[in-house]
């Protein structure tokens, strides 16, 4: 059955395109800092000390692995929480947030494609039995993917979890298969995104909506000349701005937080109740998996915890200002990247005074644009159509490994020239950008790789 047409992203997944003959003398400079993941957690200045004692608590969650029931699993016996299941694509949050240390985004080697193998996991084969699709490689980012459409061509665009608990150990008598992967990729029904950063999530989610629409009123008449509009995505229940996601389809952090529980790691949670899959056979635990518990700070549940966690994870920190670096910051401007990539909006009145009135370096206006057919994913959330995404935040980007929603290319130029096609907002400034002299381009890679 076809689908539609297998879009540009499928053919250019994992390549990464650079050299002379399409691009000149300029030269992405590559990842900055460590090229391996380091585990060590910066949290936002200013916190109180039950939000850091929270945020500790989070940190630890984030990290452990999840099993069927919980408890000690695994050939070196080590503690899992549970809840794993029946239909997952990773065991813990920090398996595929883990770029340049935990609340990232995807290493540069991944270990999602390792589940398989127990490469590298110290608890052994996680999913025994079972197969990488083709488009999970050892080299390449963390995935979730999401159907186009239904077999009766409805619409679907729900998450397709890469593998299931079957043949597990703690598992015993599930037995329910992966997806067709192979079929519905060739058929163009697949559409990838990886691993999001949740640096500064916190801050983010404490910008107001007056201010994003505020910034979307701003410059028209130029953002008008380069083609730009873009709009705030909105619930559909509520009409309230929505900011979390590749597509700003979620609203608030824990919404964001809970739904990956439930559909990276099949937890289910008192936002998302069912799990993942209900065959009879793969249900081994009751109620709830993310039941409340008794902590120093009050009643939490894991949820509430690795929330509090995301929220006050410091914005990532910047790398030298060097002239090169200022000189390319001033062609961002010139370019008109600056329409999109807003430098800094700030927070309102929250909660937390660590959060309250703070200025947010995030270089996204948060709203979501038309990115033309080369980056269309065919899936609508919200009032983000087929080939829309919002502006992502730019923030970090020196430490990230794979760019674009679908992850596919590390280089900074290859991410820039995918941004022009038809239907695209974005055609005028990579015109813009094609005009530069190599000096220019090299100052405008340098601060970007700076961020």
């Amino acid at each position: 059955m076809k689908y539609g047409i297998v879009p540009v992203a499928a053919a250019l997944l994992f390549q990464t395109v650079s050299g002379p003959s399409l691009f000149g003398q300029s030269k992405d400079p590559g990842l900055r800092g460590p090229v391996k993941p380091v585990f060590m957690v910066t949290p936002i200045g200013g916190m109180s000390a039950s939000e850091s004692a929270l945020f500790q608590l989070g940190a630890a969650e984030f990290r452990i692995f999840n099993s069927v029931m919980g408890g000690p699993n695994g050939p070196l016996n080590k503690q899992t929480s549970a809840g794993l299941g029946p239909r997952f694509n990773s065991v813990s949050c920090g398996e595929c947030h883990v770029q340049p240390t935990h609340g990232g985004s995807s290493a540069p080697v991944t270990n999602q494609a390792q589940l398989v193998s127990g490469v590298n996991t110290d608890y052994g084969i996680l999913a025994p039995g079972q197969t990488n699709p083709s488009f999970l490689q050892r080299n390449g980012p963390s995935f979730a993917v999401r159907f186009k459409y239904n077999p009766d061509h409805t619409r679907d665009g729900g998450v397709h979890q890469l593998f299931t608990i079957s043949g597990r150990a703690d598992a015993p008598g599930c037995n329910i298969p992966q997806p067709d992967f192979a079929t519905q990729f060739q058929t163009g029904n697949v559409s990838i995104r990886i691993t999001t950063p949740t640096f500064g999530a916190g801050l983010i989610e404490a910008i107001p909506d007056s201010t994003i629409l505020s910034n979307k009123n701003s410059s028209l008449q130029a953002k008008m000349a380069l083609g730009i509009s873009g709009h705030e995505n909105r619930d559909p229940h509520n009409a309230l701005i929505t900011k979390f996601g590749w597509k700003a389809q979620i609203r608030v952090l824990r919404d964001f937080t809970a739904e990956a529980y439930r559909n990276e790691m099949g937890v289910t949670n008192d936002t998302d109740t069912t799990k993942n899959d209900l065959t009879p056979a793969c249900q081994f635990t009751s109620g709830l998996d993310d039941k409340p518990f008794q902590t120093p700070q009050g009643i939490q549940t894991r949820v509430d915890i690795v929330n509090t966690f995301m929220r006050f994870l410091a914005p990532p920190a910047r790398g030298a200002a060097t002239a090169s670096v200022s000189n390319g910051q001033s062609v961002f401007q010139t370019t008109g990247c600056v329409m999109c990539h807003t430098p800094v909006m700030n927070t309102g009145s929250s909660t937390s005074p660590a959060l309250a009135n703070k200025p947010v370096n995030l270089y996204s206006d948060l709203l979501v644009h038309h990115m033309g057919q080369g980056l269309m994913d065919d899936i609508i959330q919200g009032s983000a159509g087929v080939d829309e995404f919002r502006t992502a935040p730019l923030w970090g980007l020196g430490q990230r490994t794979f760019f674009l929603h679908d992850g596919r290319t590390s280089d900074l130029k290859a991410a820039i020239a995918a941004h022009a096609g038809t239907g695209s907002e974005a055609n005028h400034v990579v015109a813009n950008w094609s005009a530069l002299t190599e000096t220019m381009k090299q100052d405008l890679l340098n601060f970007l790789r700076s961020l």
